[in-house]
């Protein structure tokens, strides 16, 4: 009998998907049974928290995999603010600036490819940058683009000694969404840019 050829991407996502899908299990079953408002309130942060990681996985995922996903027409400005109120519920030190105007932008393409690659650059962000030094996020729109910018102050040591996958995929979001992801050091502070078009 011939042994199955595992796929190793595969088999990282189905390890990540069991755990994290017990998690979001569990702190919505304490979120259904609490009756203390503050602490229900919280497991339903963890419970979002945990289902947008499931989604970053899965996108992750689909990188190694030749398939098209359906586009939408999406506000690309909601998607970043849903993601930052969660981190910050989760205690994650995290600013965020709107430009006048773009929570009404629109944009066309796949709304989970956009969700995991902000959420990348955050976590990289955060993996990289000084403790409990804010994460900055900018969202405004520039030459009829939607420009998402995350910034952060390196650490004076290195926190995080990694293989460069996170810039990696966070590229590769990029390329499938019709982006431009730029990334540029400037003293202490590190910051990358994507460029998204709008909807016509």
């Amino acid at each position: 009998m011939i042994a199955p050829t595992i796929d190793p991407v595969a088999l990282a996502y189905h390890e990540l998907r069991s755990p994290l899908g017990l998690v979001a299990t569990a702190a919505r079953a304490v979120a259904d049974d609490c009756t203390d408002d503050a602490t229900r309130a919280r497991c339903e942060m963890i419970v979002r928290a945990t289902e947008r990681m499931l989604r970053t996985a899965g996108q992750v995922f689909q990188l190694n995999r030749a398939c098209e996903a359906d586009a939408v027409r999406y506000r690309p400005a909601e998607v970043v603010g849903d993601l930052v109120h969660d981190l910050r519920g989760l205690d994650v030190h995290v600013r965020l600036r709107m430009q006048e105007g773009v929570l009404v932008l629109e944009t066309n393409g796949v709304r989970e490819q956009f969700e995991a690659l902000v959420h990348t650059l955050i976590t990289n962000a955060l993996d990289h940058g000084e403790p409990a030094k804010d994460i900055r996020v900018s969202l405004r729109q520039r030459d009829g683009r939607f420009v998402v910018a995350v910034r952060n102050r390196v650490a004076a040591r290195g926190r995080h000694h990694g293989a460069g996958m996170g810039a990696y995929i966070a590229h590769e979001l990029a390329h499938r969404l019709g982006a431009r992801l730029t990334s540029s050091r400037r003293g202490e502070t590190y910051a990358a840019e994507v460029v998204l078009p709008l909807a016509p």
